[in-house]
């Protein structure tokens, strides 16, 4: 919303809208806050996103957008990992309209557009002296800055193996005014969000930074999450591939790292001095309650391997659906599932006992007769999991992992906290820290030379 007043406050910026359709709520603020002649409520479909940047080719080419001036590309949709679709991919895929994602690393499910058909546009833009933006604000959107050069300034709402969430973008076109640098706002967007994600830029700061610390900083940026659950994956690879101490030299690399940025001149004052402190702390606190957590998955997987026919933690992971079939008032059938997929692991996990009986209750009030059909199906879905949980945990090792799985759900809220912390000090000494290796760069600097 805030985006579309923005522009249209300001007429010399020309607006394509490529939206992903279905939202009501979304559509009504794109035709209120965009609504202005030239704009158009398209969906976003493979075929427009090469027609979009088709287009802005063919303006390049023709001197409709000529030298000095200056294209931004905004992009907010479901974002996958770098390659999960293309082994030869540079940057990621994002998804395109009228398909579910089911998976929200791989964007299985969905229909996807590669961000690599962009690389054409931006050297096309940098060989005719265009000033090119891009913002990313997908999931795993760093992997956009791969294709950075030095007269494009992009800009990703997460790093590579991180998800997006709402707060970085939101800062963002908050911050979004005249006479501001993208650079500015990507600042300002930085050091007032709420989130676990890691923005990034690509200006030579931007890069220097992301260079030293976001692998090293990376797994304390995960959280347990019921839905997309980076935190206990990666605690499974470490366990399947036999890290017996854990991520310790991680750790030894990060104290390392602090030891050094103390050291340069401009942190020797005691407020950053505190700052840099506080990071370490908050990220040695995390470490400790991830390797507990990896020890009690090492414990389990020391049990398969002694009866390794019994199962596998992978194999906890994979997705199915549970349906019922109900026969409509004019004779058709049609399958009724649960919303989402499960996994083993979900099966383990859930009190079916109390989901039916919420259900149920559900069901003696419902007025209509649609609501009790879907209720009485969603009933039966999940009796039948209740049964194949009951299945389940006639195995031991199967039992055993309940518990390990009930216990690593009850630390949901402390690991996102734990995480939630460390972002929080990361913010608080980036902008010293980005402004110590801008002073020290004498590069080009594409997103401040790119002005709204």
């Amino acid at each position: 919303d805030l985006l579309g007043k923005n522009i249209k406050r300001d007429s010399s910026w020309n607006t394509t809208l490529a939206l992903n359709g279905g939202h009501k709520k979304t559509e009504k603020i794109i035709s209120r806050s965009f609504g202005r002649r030239g704009v158009e409520n398209t969906p976003f479909t493979n075929e427009k996103f090469e027609e979009i940047i088709s287009q802005y080719e063919s303006k390049i080419q023709s001197g409709e957008i000529k030298k000095g001036d200056q294209l931004l590309v905004h992009i907010t949709s479901h974002g996958g990992m770098r390659g999960m679709r293309s082994n030869t991919e540079v940057s990621h895929s994002i998804a395109t309209s009228g398909s579910g994602v089911e998976n929200l690393d791989n964007l299985g499910g969905s229909t996807t557009v590669s961000l690599d058909r962009l690389q054409s546009l931006i050297n096309l833009a940098n060989s005719k002296g265009i000033k090119l933006g891009i913002l990313d604000f997908s999931c795993h959107s760093g992997n956009t800055l791969n294709l950075q050069n030095p007269n494009t300034c992009i800009i990703s709402a997460s790093g590579p193996m991180h998800y997006s969430y709402g707060s970085f973008p939101e800062r963002f076109v908050e911050n979004m005014e005249a006479g501001r640098s993208l650079e500015d706002v990507f600042l300002r967007a930085f050091a007032n969000r709420d989130e676990t994600s890691f923005p990034m830029i690509s200006t030579p700061a931007g890069n220097s930074i992301q260079a030293e610390l976001y692998q090293l900083i990376t797994p304390y940026l995960y959280n347990h999450d019921i839905y997309s659950d980076k935190l206990q994956t990666y605690l499974q690879n470490q366990v399947l591939e036999n890290q017996c101490h854990g991520n310790d030299h991680n750790l030894d690399r990060i104290h390392e790292l602090i030891k050094q940025i103390e050291a340069q001149t401009d942190f020797m004052n005691r407020r950053r001095s505190q700052g840099l402190h506080r990071l370490r702390e908050a990220i040695d606190k995390y470490h400790a309650l991830q390797e507990q957590m990896r020890k009690d998955l090492m414990s389990i997987q020391e049990q398969i391997r002694k009866d390794p026919a019994s199962t596998n933690i992978s194999d906890l992971q994979e997705k199915f659906d549970w349906c019922t079939e109900i026969q409509n008032s004019d004779g058709t059938k049609e399958m009724i599932c649960t919303p989402d997929k499960w996994t083993k692991q979900d099966v383990l996990t859930i009190d079916f006992n109390s989901e039916i009986a919420r259900l149920k209750d559900r069901k003696a009030n419902a007025t209509n007769d649609w609501d009790q059909k879907w209720l009485t199906a969603m009933i039966s879905n999940y009796e039948k999991l209740k049964r194949f949980q009951e299945i389940l945990l006639k195995k031991p090792l199967l039992a055993k992992f309940q518990d390990y799985f009930e216990n690593f759900k009850s630390l949901q809220y402390k690991s996102w906290s734990m995480a939630f912390k460390v972002s929080k000090e990361l913010q608080r000494i980036y902008p010293t820290l980005y402004q110590e290796r801008s002073t020290q760069s004498e590069a080009p600097n594409p997103c401040k030379d790119f002005i709204l």
